[in-house]
Parts: C-alpha cells; structure tokens; sequence
C-alpha cells in the first residue's frame, strides 16, 4: 500500500475582518453620554411633571372633549362640534376640530382606562421622550455621535421642551410629527427610493394638519422638499408626481377632519367661527400679540445659547457657507443641515409674520435648531483641530464642555424658576417680562 505523502504544514487562515468594527474609544464614549443623557431627558420630564394649574384651553382639551369621546366613542364629536358653534361663550376655547390631538388623548385614556387631565398631558409627555429618541437617530445617522450627544445635552434641559411635556396642549404633537417628517425625508433624500420613506413623511406631516393648522405648513414644506429630491432624480415629472403626491395628502387630511367632525359644512362653520374669535380676546391681545420682538425676547429669557447658535447654523447652512459645507464631507450630513435649516426657517418665518404669537407656535423648530446648534459646534470643533492641534485643542474642548455643562444647568435652573417656582402657565413672553411676584 502506497503511503500517503505527509501534508504540508497549513498557514493559520488570516482573521475575516469584521463588517461592523468595534467603536473606537471616542465613539464609545459618545454613545455612552447618549445613553446617560436619554436617561436623564426621561428621568426629568417625569419628576416635573406634574402642574398645580391648567389652562382653560388644556380643560378644554381633557373634560370638554375628549372626556365625552372616551365615555361615548368617538361618534360623539359631532355633537361637540354643534354644541361649540351653538354656545357664544365657547369661542374662547380652541375648537375640537383638531381631531389627531383629541384621538391621541382618547386612545391613551382607552388604554390606560384613566380619563384624568393628567392622562391627557401624558401624551406631551411622550411625544416629548419620542423626539429625543429621534434627535438621537437622526444625530447618530445623518450627523455623527458627537453632534448627537450636543444636540441631547440642549433638548433634554430645555425650559421650552420640558414645560410643554407637562402639558395638554398639541404643540408637543406636532413637533414630534414634524420631526418625524424630516426623518423620514432624510431618509428617502439620502438614498432611500422606496416609496415608504416619502409616504411616510407625508403621512407625519398629513396627521400633523389633523393635530393642529400649523400642519398646513409642515404639510407645504415637506411637498416642496420632496419635489426637489424628485427634481433631481426624475425632472419635472418626478417632481409633478410629488406635488400631486402632497395635494393628495391635504385633501385626504381635510376630508378626515370634516368627517370626523360631522360633515364639511359643521366643520367649515367651526374653523370660521375660531378664525373670527381669536382676534377679540382678552388673552391673545394682552398675551399674544406683538412685532418680532415678541420672540427675540421670550427665546433669550428661556433658552438663549441653543437658539442663537441653532439660528446661526440655519443661516449659514442656507446660504451653504464654507464653515458648514466644507466642514462636513459627506453629502448625506450636508443634505441633513439643509433640511433641518430650511424647516427652521420656513417655520420661524411665517410665525414672526403670524399675527398671534406664543412661543409654542415654534414648538416645531425647537428639536432642529437643537441638532443645528450641535453640528456647528461641532464644525467649530474640526476648524479649531486644524489650528489648534495637540493640547491648545484638547485644553480648548475641555473649557467648551464646561461652558456647555454650565449653560445646560442654567437652563435647566430657568425652566425651575419660571415653570415650577412662578408657576408662569403659558409660553407667551409678557408672563417671563413680568417682574418676580
């Protein structure tokens, strides 16, 4: 028998590298101060939660109508629909066309079989947790880890942000469906061509219009914005596509409204008797009235470093400056700070022309300008590694985090003094121009 010749020695098999390396140790540590930050947004927005005080409008929202859908079914809007523009004395409360709101508090009391005001403000509650989860996702995807733990470190101690968690209003709804409107935008402009991303930024923004008017807006910037992918992508076919695509969607909208509320005629009766009430009260003359100032003002007592920077980056993002573009290499986290620009600016544009003003009516921008804010901070950060490199950059990130961590207790202190110690009820600037009493 012939014997087998003796095998050669095998080499060890050279390790298969892995498709998703592990995170270097500045990532790591991003990640972590996102997961302790997340925990502490969450942990905040539960130990302040509760309110000695609502608003008329938030009882409105909770025991007006919502408390008689929850005990006789939806079906019983209609009705509430007639009795409002049957009673004089109703037009001072917002009117119960805003159906999306009203479902969302509905189905929470349903679910949790409780019909307390407090149920009804949990939805602000956690739409508030949402947005940070997906200022999160949208840092982490579309920007970087470290420009996802900035934008964290703004929203989860801001005064804005926490006072409308505890509250029933639908302004916290509607910025959560704005940002998942941009999300999913983001998406579907960064390369994802399947048609769920673009209908679901147009059914985000589509609910939003159900929430509040505001969504007529939301609704507008988001067709324009899908247009313009299309444009690229198709000519104007696509981009005729697109716009059809947003027309739909306002006139699905509207018809789920007028259906809700009985029939098209109750519901136009409805949106004209609110329009010509608001003007004449009391409350929106002395609380929501005002020029440009009106803003300036209110957003500098609350919040006014996020804001500032967040508006500078919006700025220079639009007009593509060399500190935003060319600090950012890739065309995805480009498109991203365009897109969160323009939704700032479009929103912030139209509310300083708006003749009521309340800083909720921003509640849609608050999130973006926090993300805006961090991705020029961090541009700051690349410029300064260039000139600064070894220990000046080091040293000078250490006194920029510690600004930042003062700034974030500051702010968190503002949102005490005025919310919980003064107890302010509202977001219109005259209540924080009022001297301590």
């Amino acid at each position: 028998m012939k014997k087998r010749p003796a095998s050669a020695p095998s080499k060890r098999a050279a390790p298969v590298p892995s498709r998703h390396p592990a995170p270097t140790p500045g990532p790591r540590l991003a990640l972590a101060l996102v997961a302790g930050l997340l925990a502490v947004g969450i942990a905040l927005r539960v130990v302040h939660f509760q309110v000695n005080v609502y608003t008329p409008d938030e009882d409105a929202y909770a025991h007006f109508y919502a408390l008689p859908m929850h005990s006789g079914g939806l079906g019983e809007l209609p009705r509430l629909v007639r009795e409002y523009n049957a009673r004089p004395d109703m037009s001072q409360y917002p009117p119960p066309t805003r159906v999306g709101h009203l479902w969302a508090i509905v189905g929470l009391m349903d679910l949790t079989a409780s019909s307390t005001i407090q149920t009804a403000a949990c939805v602000s509650a956690i739409a508030s947790i949402l947005m940070l989860l997906l200022i999160t996702r949208i840092g982490l995807g579309f920007l970087n880890a470290w420009v996802a733990v900035l934008a964290l470190l703004f929203a989860v101690v801001s005064p804005l942000d926490l006072a409308l968690a505890r509250r029933v209003w639908g302004d916290e709804l509607v910025a959560l469906l704005a940002l998942a409107a941009a999300w999913a935008f983001l998406e579907h402009a960064a390369g994802g061509r399947h048609r769920s991303w673009k209908i679901a930024c147009l059914a985000f923004s589509g609910y939003s219009i159900l929430v509040k008017e505001t969504g007529l807006l939301l609704l507008a910037l988001a067709t324009i914005g899908l247009a313009a992918v299309a444009w690229r992508a198709a000519g104007a076919r696509g981009a005729a596509g697109a716009l059809l695509g947003g027309l739909i969607t306002l006139l699905v909208s509207l018809a789920t409204i007028a259906a809700a509320c009985g029939g098209l005629e109750p519901f136009l009766a409805t949106l004209a008797r609110a329009a010509s009430a608001n003007p004449v009260t009391a409350y929106s003359r002395d609380y929501q009235s005002g020029g440009p100032l009106y803003y300036a003002r209110g957003l500098a007592l609350l919040q006014p470093l996020p804001v500032a920077l967040g508006l500078l980056s919006a700025a220079l993002a639009a007009v593509r400056a060399p500190l935003m573009c060319r600090s950012w290499e890739s065309p995805r986290a480009r498109g991203t700070l365009l897109t969160l620009a323009w939704l700032a600016l479009g929103v912030s544009s139209v509310a300083l022309a708006w003749p009521l003003k309340n800083m909720r009516f921003l509640s849609p921008i608050y999130a973006p300008l926090d993300l805006l804010a961090a991705s020029l901070l961090g541009s700051a950060m690349r410029w300064l590694r260039v000139r600064w490199p070894g220990t000046p950059f080091r040293v000078g990130v250490a006194l920029g985090a510690a600004v930042l961590l003062a700034a974030a207790f500051a702010d968190h202190q503002r949102f005490v003094e005025f919310f919980i110690r003064r107890g302010i009820p509202d977001l219109a600037t005259p209540w924080f121009l009022r001297a301590p009493g």
